[in-house]
Protein backbone atom coordinates (compact mmCIF):
# COMPACT_ATOMS: atom_id res chain seq x y z
CA UNK A 1 0.00 0.00 0.00
CA UNK A 2 1.21 3.64 -0.98
CA UNK A 3 -0.18 6.27 1.03
CA UNK A 4 1.83 9.03 -1.26
CA UNK A 5 -0.33 10.76 -3.47
CA UNK A 6 1.12 11.82 -7.19
CA UNK A 7 3.76 13.51 -7.96
CA UNK A 8 5.81 11.40 -5.41
CA UNK A 9 7.71 9.14 -6.98
CA UNK A 10 6.31 6.19 -4.75
CA UNK A 11 3.41 5.37 -6.60
CA UNK A 12 4.81 5.04 -9.84
CA UNK A 13 7.39 3.25 -8.19
CA UNK A 14 5.22 0.98 -6.97
CA UNK A 15 3.21 0.44 -9.72
CA UNK A 16 6.80 -1.04 -11.55
CA UNK A 17 7.38 -2.83 -9.33
CA UNK A 18 3.46 -4.96 -9.29
CA UNK A 19 4.22 -4.56 -12.91
CA UNK A 20 7.22 -6.44 -12.83
CA UNK A 21 8.58 -3.59 -15.38
CA UNK A 22 11.45 -0.78 -16.03
CA UNK A 23 10.82 2.63 -16.43
CA UNK A 24 11.96 2.32 -20.27
CA UNK A 25 9.57 -0.50 -21.28
CA UNK A 26 6.72 1.27 -19.45
CA UNK A 27 4.30 4.21 -21.09
CA UNK A 28 2.08 6.19 -18.61
CA UNK A 29 -0.76 8.49 -20.34
CA UNK A 30 -1.93 11.40 -17.76
CA UNK A 31 -3.45 14.73 -18.17
CA UNK A 32 -1.65 16.24 -15.38
CA UNK A 33 2.00 17.77 -16.41
CA UNK A 34 2.90 18.39 -12.54
CA UNK A 35 1.84 15.15 -11.04
CA UNK A 36 1.58 12.32 -13.98
CA UNK A 37 4.26 13.58 -16.42
CA UNK A 38 6.84 15.46 -14.56
CA UNK A 39 7.65 12.39 -12.04
CA UNK A 40 7.65 10.00 -15.29
CA UNK A 41 10.18 12.40 -16.84
CA UNK A 42 12.11 12.21 -13.68
CA UNK A 43 11.86 8.40 -13.31
CA UNK A 44 12.10 7.23 -17.11
CA UNK A 45 9.10 6.15 -17.68
CA UNK A 46 7.81 7.22 -21.06
CA UNK A 47 4.71 9.48 -21.27
CA UNK A 48 2.18 10.47 -22.85
CA UNK A 49 0.13 14.00 -22.44
CA UNK A 50 -3.37 13.34 -22.92
CA UNK A 51 -4.05 17.57 -23.36
CA UNK A 52 -7.42 16.90 -24.02
CA UNK A 53 -8.14 16.29 -20.46
CA UNK A 54 -6.29 18.75 -19.10
CA UNK A 55 -8.84 21.81 -17.75
CA UNK A 56 -6.40 23.48 -15.19
CA UNK A 57 -3.74 24.26 -17.27
CA UNK A 58 -3.75 27.49 -19.02
CA UNK A 59 -0.27 27.44 -20.58
CA UNK A 60 0.21 23.72 -21.63
CA UNK A 61 3.82 24.99 -23.85
CA UNK A 62 6.71 23.16 -21.57
CA UNK A 63 5.29 19.56 -20.78
CA UNK A 64 8.10 17.18 -20.61
CA UNK A 65 5.95 14.52 -22.81
CA UNK A 66 7.64 12.18 -24.84
CA UNK A 67 4.37 12.48 -26.83
CA UNK A 68 1.09 14.93 -26.81
CA UNK A 69 -2.27 13.74 -27.74
CA UNK A 70 -5.25 15.75 -28.59
CA UNK A 71 -7.72 12.65 -28.57
CA UNK A 72 -7.97 8.98 -27.72
CA UNK A 73 -7.52 7.81 -31.23
CA UNK A 74 -3.79 9.32 -31.34
CA UNK A 75 -2.63 7.06 -28.92
CA UNK A 76 -2.85 3.78 -31.07
CA UNK A 77 -0.37 5.17 -33.75
CA UNK A 78 2.24 6.19 -31.10
CA UNK A 79 1.76 2.91 -29.17
CA UNK A 80 2.18 1.22 -32.88
CA UNK A 81 5.66 2.71 -33.34
CA UNK A 82 6.84 2.40 -30.34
Amino acid sequence: MIWKKKPAHDPFLFALDMLKTEPSSTVLVGDSPRRDIEPCHELGIRSVYARYGDRFADDRSEVPADFIIDNMDELLTILDNL
